[in-house]
């Protein structure tokens, strides 16, 4: 049974698989970039779906984390915001704007992994972070059966 912090990890890798993707698609196919711009959308809702509801109230009121956690959450609302610019872009614009966004994004998740992860791995008791990892896996599993994976 994956804890928390192995079922958010696995969200990110599937987020930074499908940020490669987009990367690499040409404004010469803005079909399938719209595509993964949808299929993104549904990756960064679920993760933020995860954090809000299972890690953030429960890292949110441990003194070890608490400020981290803030941190960590005022930028995950920054890199919502950034994607939301992505849609409706012109070349070279949307380059531009994709490349600050993945740029962001990355950080944001790295600062997550190896240092909210870390903090709260040493606060949160391991049945607590399996039971909540539980209940991650199955809000994937609800996302991968209305938008599959890129």
């Amino acid at each position: 049974m994956p804890t928390i912090y192995e079922a958010l990890g696995a969200e990110y890798a599937h987020l930074l698989r499908t940020l490669n993707l987009l990367e690499h698609t040409s404004a010469t196919r803005p079909v399938e970039r719209e595509r993964l711009l949808a299929v993104l959308a549904a990756d960064l809702d679920t993760k933020r779906r995860i954090e809000e509801e299972l890690l953030h109230p429960l890292l949110g009121v441990l003194p070890e984390t608490r400020e981290a956690a803030a941190v960590r959450r005022r930028e995950a609302t920054e890199v919502m915001e950034r994607f939301a610019a992505l849609h409706d872009l012109a070349e070279p614009k949307a380059k531009v704007a994709i490349e600050a966004f993945s740029s962001r994004l990355r950080q944001h998740l790295a600062l997550m992994e190896f240092e909210l992860f870390d903090l709260a791995s040493r606060a949160v008791p391991d049945a607590d972070a399996a039971s909540l990892g539980e209940r991650a896996a199955a809000m994937r599993r609800e996302r991968e059966a209305r938008i599959p994976r890129a």
